[in-house]
């Protein structure tokens, strides 16, 4: 038998929602910086974007958490 409990899976679930979104910005600040190296100032600039849209939707998963513990 397994000794995870449901309750320990579904603890654990808010922690994979943000890290996705982290390491999806991570990824693109990566490519942005190798984008800035080689002087492609239009691909490092979509790569940034994409980082901030990825670090505000972990933003928002830590959020959502935060509210969903203390409510």
């Amino acid at each position: 038998m397994s000794q995870i409990k449901d309750k320990d899976v579904n603890d654990a679930a808010p922690l994979m929602d943000y890290s996705y979104f982290f390491m999806i910005a991570e990824s693109a600040m990566k490519d942005m910086h190798e984008a800035m190296i080689h002087r492609q100032y239009d691909k490092a600039l979509e790569y940034i974007t994409l980082a901030q849209i990825e670090l505000r939707m972990t933003y928002n998963a830590i959020q959502h958490e935060k509210e969903q513990s203390n409510g």
